[in-house]
Order: structure tokens, then sequence, then C-alpha cells
């Protein structure tokens, strides 16, 4: 729940949640913004779309609007208008072992090598899709990398700005700023990688940035 904090959404904003389903952050946000303002719920999966729907409905979230499209097309759709974006994206999922051996028994490179890239295409559609001056959160359940600092590292070419965040109450440790002998941005020490074994929690890794006005 804490991609939702860091992002901090306000009454009256709208708000993209790009790979919403089940809806767990959403249905967060929308108590965050006092139902007030418009949260663009997006899935591209049909089924994960109805479980979507149903807690929408059961969490009373009347400020929400689903929609069903691929998130890498997203800013082809809406264009640059959103105050803030939560792209909590799909990952290889080997934060969450200590919950699920099945994350452990899926996990191997050859997938983190190719959901990265639907990581970046989202990231950088999901950015496309932010005003200037907008704020968005990438996050990820997972420590790898290639899913992490590397996606967060994309953006930061295109010109973002990685903003420094503190979560009240956690303890976390700064991202990665080099990854087998290749040196990323200073900025991405900004970023957050919050262990299982600091908070008794799972593991999850944080970005916060800032689209800079061109």
């Amino acid at each position: 729940m804490a991609p939702p904090v860091v992002l901090n959404p306000r009454p009256g904003e709208l708000i993209l949640d790009l790979a919403a389903a089940p809806g767990s952050k959403t249905t967060q946000m929308s108590e965050m913004m006092e139902w007030r303002g418009t949260i663009v719920a997006n899935d591209v999966s049909p089924s994960r779309i109805n479980a979507l729907s149903s807690n929408i409905q059961r969490m009373g979230c009347m400020n929400v609007v689903i929609n069903r499209a691929d998130g890498r097309r997203i800013h082809r759709i809406y264009g640059e208008i959103f105050d803030r974006v939560l792209l909590d994206a799909p990952c290889s999922s080997i934060g969450q072992v200590r919950r699920s051996w099945e994350a452990l028994k899926r996990w191997n490179q050859n997938l983190v090598e190719r959901i990265s890239v639907l990581q970046r295409d989202l990231a950088i559609a999901a950015y496309k899709a932010l005003k200037p001056g907008g704020l968005m959160v990438y996050s990820t359940c997972t420590f790898d990398p290639e899913e992490n600092e590397l996606v967060v590292q994309s953006l930061v070419n295109r010109g973002a700005e990685v903003v420094k965040f503190d979560i009240p109450g956690l303890k976390t440790r700064e991202g990665l700023v080099e990854w087998e002998g290749v040196k990323l941005d200073d900025s991405l020490a900004y970023t957050r990688r919050i262990y299982p074994h600091l908070n008794d929690t799972e593991g999850f890794y944080i970005a916060l940035l800032r689209k800079v006005p061109i």
C-alpha cells in the first residue's frame, strides 16, 4: 500500500492507475482523494477487469472510471492530461517469496529480461500521459535491477526528474546507481528498495518521478 502514499493523490485531481487490477491501490487512492476528482483505472485483462470492477463497487468508489486498454498505448488515447500516474507494474514478483514459494519457482532470468521490456514500454507510456510538472510513481514487487532502476533510468534519459521521498515508519534502502559495471544516474539513489528483513514485510521497489516541463 506504499505506492499511493508516495504518489499522494489530492482531491479534485485527475489520476491514472495504469495497471490497476485487482484494485487495492485504486480504492486506496479514491479514499485519499475523498472521492473528489477522477481516477482512470486501466487494465488490459478482461478477467482482471472483473475483479477490479467488483472491488471498486464494493468499496463505493464513485470517482473511479474503469478503462480497458493496452497500457503501452494509453498516451495515444488520452494525451498529456493526468496530474499523477501510478504504475504498479507487472513483474517477476520475487519480492513475494516469503509469502509464496511459487514466485521463486517461476523466476528465471529469461522472465526478467522479457518482462523488463514490457515494463519499460508501460513506464514510457505512463510518463507521456502526464501533464508537464505532473508526478508519477513506478513500483514493483521485485528486486531485479533490470525491472527497477534500469526502467527508471530509461525515463531519466527522456528528461524525467527523480524526486526524493520518505515513507514515515518504513525502513528503506537507496536505489542502485550502478549495476554490472554500468553507471546509472546518481539521482536513482532517491528511489527506494524495501527489503523483507527491514520491516517484516514483502519486498518492494518505489520510484517517484516528475515530468519536467520543456
